[in-house]
């Protein structure tokens, strides 16, 4: 008996998590389309650029994925009630928190993308910074649909959830496509950017929020934003390129201490629970 209730109880939670299962696989699918269709269309002459400049869009991709799980029993928590306004204000700190690691991407990819290449992958791939520019807005507004797909995918809202990933797969490919067909390959990664617009818009929608950054928080994030820029766009001539990223890392961090970005009350009510 008591074999046959674990047996029921699996065969519940499978049939339970098929949706979800369903979905993001649709989902790793659409965040890969870009690269799948190119491939498909026999794009070979820039798939290795354009898979370098994914490669390096990833670096961050880890430290973005560690806070969204740590944050993951918090939202499960709060997504009982998928109406409520706590959830709503704590997706909303995270997404504020998850501006502090996606502001200096954005900037070191276009300021420092030539860079960033050469230091991972030699000059093997010249047209990979040329890429990684489109790629990070792509990453950026990515980035910032995680924490209400998070919400979704905890909560009992299953017909959402599908009917997000499934109407964002279908407008990726639409658009890539007409990249392709009208053979502007330039366009795929822009392509990119506005599906990933589009799913943070209908991933916040949910919740009758915006993922952005209140004007307070722009001017906090003004001076590291300047700090770190600096070096990158005036030292380059003069200074190896070890040191030009340590000047900028040193300022953006020393920019964030500067406006105590740690005291906030949204980054304390993220750091404390």
């Amino acid at each position: 008996i008591g074999d046959e209730k674990v047996a029921a109880d699996l065969k519940e939670t499978a049939l339970h998590g098929l949706p979800f299962l369903i979905a993001f696989l649709f989902f790793t699918v659409q965040a890969s389309a870009d690269l799948l269709l190119l491939g498909q269309f026999h794009r070979e002459t820039i798939l290795g650029d354009y898979s370098a400049a994914l490669k390096i869009i990833s670096i961050p991709q880890g430290l973005i994925g560690a806070f969204v799980i740590a944050l993951q029993p918090r939202i499960a928590r709060e997504a009982a009630d998928f109406n409520s306004r706590k959830l709503a204000d704590l997706l909303h700190q995270a997404s504020r928190a998850l501006w502090l690691v996606l502001v200096p991407t954005v900037i070191g990819c276009w300021c420092f993308g030539e860079t960033l290449v050469a230091w991972v992958f030699g000059t093997k791939f010249p047209l990979a910074a040329h890429f990684l520019k489109p790629l990070s807005l792509s990453f950026l507004f990515s980035c910032l649909s995680l924490a209400p797909i998070q919400a979704l995918t905890t909560s009992s809202q299953t017909r959402t959830l599908l009917k997000l990933v499934f109407g964002n797969a279908a407008f990726t490919f639409a658009a890539i496509l007409f990249a392709l067909w009208v053979d502007q390959t330039d366009w795929v990664p822009w392509s990119m950017v506005f599906a990933q617009v589009v799913l943070t818009i209908s991933a916040w929608r949910c919740f009758l929020e915006k993922a952005y950054i209140v004007l307070e928080d722009a001017r906090n994030l003004m001076l590291p934003s300047v700090l770190m820029t600096i070096p990158l766009v005036f030292g380059g001539r003069i200074l190896p390129s070890p040191a030009v990223f340590g000047l900028s890392a040193i300022g953006y961090l020393g920019g964030l201490i500067a406006v105590r970005i740690w005291r906030r009350p949204w980054m304390e009510s993220i750091v404390r629970g």
